[in-house]
């Protein structure tokens, strides 16, 4: 499910994943 909402909201998710969670992806 990850990969497949990172590519429908990449910007949106990434900046909420980044928010909400640790910088994993930044990592």
């Amino acid at each position: 499910d990850d990969d497949e909402a990172d590519t429908v909201g990449c910007c949106t998710l990434k900046v909420e994943n980044v928010t909400l969670r640790p910088p994993r992806s930044l990592e």
